[in-house]
């Protein structure tokens, strides 16, 4: 990924790599790779029990034990000598050999094709930085997972330093009694939340939320605010965290919008940016760095916005709503890949065969294709 002219150079690179191999080998990689006998094939369900690759171990208990290993060891040292490289050394180290020129041919290959797809090749098989159009919706919920992380931190750190005590256990009670009877529930109806917390309950973990319940937080955080920041010597901090929610939920909200936005309201939203970005910065410092928030601090939002007036027509919200339903599907619905009985071998199951099926019916629904070959007259 990148501009064009990092395209052009990373063009240039490889065929430079291409000609190198060529001359290393003296064969072109078209050529090695119709007489090579032996695979790179690091997914394949056989790959140890597959003779011909690379990560073939054969089995001891066998009767063709010593077969097996003198047939695989010659496979490695042919493909080495078709390669123009040493054949020395023990299997292992030949083996292991084999196995990094066959990774820089699979990486030369692969990107050879990018380049070779025609005139086009620059557009199509390579993607430009304007093309990597961020997704509003996971912006929004990264950053304000992040915001979320960063304030309980600070909250657990005063906690601990005040008290001279590494337990949470009353921070992450009060913090959760806040959380589910003044933001995310009532005090007639509250909701279950649990403070996120590393092994051993002396460290908070990250938060982690669906979009709809973080932007409840981000809206209704002055309780915990208050609550973190309630010293007398932290009045400046909770004023300061107060300002950041000012800057930054009406900047979020403004993004949101499903309509061409103006050039005046793509200021305004970079204004409320710049402000939201000074305070975080000054607030958090480098440790509140993160691609996203690299992203709204440096203009780069804005830019697509002005180049595309909204960015709620890429948002992928619907995708990640499939997504959340498959899951509850596979694990609520399925025997994790049907039950194939004991007979059937592991590499004839499929385990998700099943899933992929239900989730191609829901494609065609939501793209309209089903109704359309219902209703087609042919």
């Amino acid at each position: 990924m990148g501009d064009e002219d990092s395209v052009a150079k990373f063009q240039d690179e490889l065929r430079l790599q291409m000609q190198e191999y060529l001359e290393v080998c003296g064969h072109s990689i078209d050529e090695v790779k119709l007489q090579s006998k032996i695979v790179l094939s690091p997914s394949s369900l056989d790959r140890e029990t597959y003779m011909r690759n690379i990560d073939f171990v054969p089995k001891t208990d066998t009767e063709d034990y010593l077969e097996q290993m003198y047939f695989f060891s010659s496979l490695v040292s042919n493909a080495l000598q078709l390669r123009g490289m040493p054949i020395d050394g023990s299997l292992t180290e030949r083996r292991d050999y084999l196995r990094q020129r066959l990774l820089v041919e699979e990486k030369i290959c692969l990107i050879r094709t990018a380049i070779s797809r025609s005139e086009l090749g620059r557009e199509s098989a390579l993607i430009l930085i304007k093309q990597a159009i961020i997704c509003i919706m996971h912006l929004e919920n990264c950053v304000s997972e992040k915001n979320l992380t960063m304030l309980l931190s600070i909250g657990a750190e005063l906690y601990q330093g005040r008290r001279a005590q590494e337990s949470l256990k009353g921070y992450n009670s009060s913090v959760e009694d806040i959380v589910s009877k003044q933001i995310l529930g009532t005090h007639w109806r509250p909701k279950q939340w649990r403070v996120p917390m590393k092994e051993g309950g002396l460290e908070l973990s990250s938060v982690s939320l669906s979009n709809s319940k973080t932007r409840t937080f981000m809206t209704a955080l002055e309780p915990l605010i208050s609550f973190i920041f309630n010293h007398p010597d932290d009045h400046a901090m909770k004023m300061n965290w107060m300002k950041l929610l000012s800057f930054y939920n009406p900047a979020m909200e403004l993004l949101r919008q499903p309509t061409d936005f103006t050039d005046d309201e793509i200021e305004t939203f970079q204004e409320g940016i710049d402000r939201f970005y000074k305070k975080w910065i000054s607030l958090v410092g480098r440790e509140g760095i993160t691609n996203y928030i690299h992203m709204l601090g440096s203009g780069h939002v804005a830019h697509y916005l002005t180049q595309h007036r909204y960015l709620y027509k890429f948002s992928q919200q619907n995708w990640e709503s499939l997504n959340e339903k498959m899951k509850l599907i596979f694990f609520r619905n399925t025997q994790r890949g049907v039950n194939y009985g004991r007979h059937t071998p592991e590499n004839a199951r499929v385990y998700l065969l099943s899933l992929l099926k239900v989730f191609q019916r829901e494609l065609l629904w939501l793209s309209g294709i089903g109704d359309e070959m219902l209703t087609h007259e042919n």
